[in-house]
C-alpha cells in the first residue's frame, strides 16, 4: 500500500488531537477535583453520584430542622423553668399570708409582689423566637396573652402542633403548648365573679392579688394554694414533654451527623479525582504530546516553500 504525505499528516494530526483531548480531560480534573465532566463519561457512576447528592440534600435539610427544633425546645424549657420558679414563689407567699398573725399591711405587700410576678409571667408567656410566639400553638403571629373587652386576660393561643420533619416520614412538634401551662378548666373561681373571666393563670393571680388587698375578704387562701398546685402540675407535665422531645432530637441529630459523614465519604469516593494519579497522568501526557510534536516534525517532509525561504 502506498503511503502518501497526506496520509502521514492525517495520522499524525489524529494522534495529536487524541493526546490533546486526554490532556483537556486531565486539566479539567486538576482544576475541579472531579473525575467526570459529563454524564456520558461514566453513566452508572453518575447515577450513583446524583443519588448521593439528593440524599445529602435531604440529610442537610433534616439537620437544619433538628437545629431549629432544639432552639425552640431549649427556649421553651427555659421559659417553663421560669414559670415554675415564679409559681413556687407565689406558693410561698400564699403560705406566708395564710397565717393568723399576718397583718393587713403585710398582705398588701405580698399582693404587690404577686402583681409584679404576674406581669413577669405575662412577658414569659409572650416569648418569641424570630418574631414567632412559642407558646401560641399555631397562632404564632400574635401575642397569646392579651386583655379582652371586659378587662380580663384572655389566652389567644391554641393547642396546634408545629410539626417539623426530622427524617423520612418522621415529624416532631417543636412548640410547647401554652394552653396546657397557662390555662386550666379544673377549678372554680373563688368568690364566683360576674362576669366570670377565663380560667387562666393571669386572671387567677389578679384574683389572688385582689383578695390579699381586701381587708374584709372571707376567701380561704387554701383554695388559692390548691389552684396554684394545679398550675404547677401543668408546668411540670409540659416540661416533661419538652424534655422527652429534646432527648429524641439529640439522638436523631447524632444519627444524622453520622449518616451525613458516610454519605459524604461515599460521594467523594465516586466523584472526586485521585489527585496524585491525575498529576502523574498529566506529566505522562505532556511527555507524549512533546514526543508527538517532535516525531511529527521529522516525519512530515519539507515542502517547496521551505526551499524558497
Amino acid at each position: 500500500m502506498r503511503v502518501t504525505q497526506a496520509m502521514m499528516s492525517k495520522s499524525f494530526l489524529t494522534g495529536l488531537y487524541d493526546v490533546a483531548g486526554k490532556m483537556d480531560k486531565t486539566q479539567f480534573q486538576l482544576s475541579t477535583g472531579r473525575q467526570y465532566r459529563l454524564p456520558e463519561d461514566a453513566p452508572m457512576e453518575n447515577v450513583q453520584i446524583m443519588t448521593h447528592r439528593s440524599t445529602l440534600v435531604q440529610v442537610n435539610k433534616y439537620m437544619k430542622n433538628t437545629s431549629e427544633i432544639q432552639t425552640w425546645l431549649e427556649n421553651s424549657d427555659s421559659a417553663l423553668s421560669e414559670v415554675n420558679n415564679v409559681l413556687q414563689r407565689v406558693r410561698e407567699l400564699i403560705l406566708q399570708a395564710d397565717n393568723g398573725t399576718t397583718t393587713t399591711e403585710a398582705k398588701k405587700a405580698t399582693a404587690d409582689e404577686i402583681s409584679e410576678l404576674n406581669d413577669h409571667l405575662k412577658n414569659v408567656s409572650n416569648t418569641t423566637i424570630a418574631g414567632r410566639y412559642i407558646f401560641a400553638g399555631t397562632n404564632t403571629d400574635r401575642p397569646p396573652c392579651a386583655k379582652d373587652t371586659n378587662g380580663y386576660w384572655k389566652w389567644n393561643g391554641n393547642n396546634g402542633d408545629i410539626n417539623v420533619e426530622i427524617d423520612a416520614k418522621a415529624v416532631v412538634a417543636m412548640n410547647s403548648k401554652g394552653t396546657n401551662v397557662f390555662v386550666r378548666n379544673d377549678f372554680n373561681w373563688p368568690g364566683s365573679p360576674v362576669p366570670e373571666p377565663e380560667k387562666n393563670l393571669f386572671n387567677f393571680l389578679d384574683s389572688l392579688t385582689k383578695t390579699l388587698k381586701d381587708a374584709n375578704t372571707t376567701e380561704d387562701l387554701d383554695t388559692y394554694l390548691a389552684i396554684t398546685d394545679k398550675f404547677l402540675d401543668g408546668v411540670n407535665e409540659e416540661r416533661a414533654s419538652v424534655g422527652a422531645r429534646a432527648n429524641r432530637i439529640d439522638f436523631t441529630k447524632s444519627r444524622l451527623e453520622e449518616f451525613q459523614l458516610h454519605i459524604t465519604e461515599a460521594l467523594s469516593d465516586r466523584e472526586d479525582a485521585d489527585m496524585a494519579q491525575v498529576y502523574t497522568n498529566m506529566r505522562m501526557q505532556e511527555n507524549v504530546f512533546r514526543a508527538a510534536l517532535s516525531a511529527g516534525a521529522r516525519i512530515i517532509q519539507p515542502s517547496l516553500v521551505d526551499f524558497l525561504r
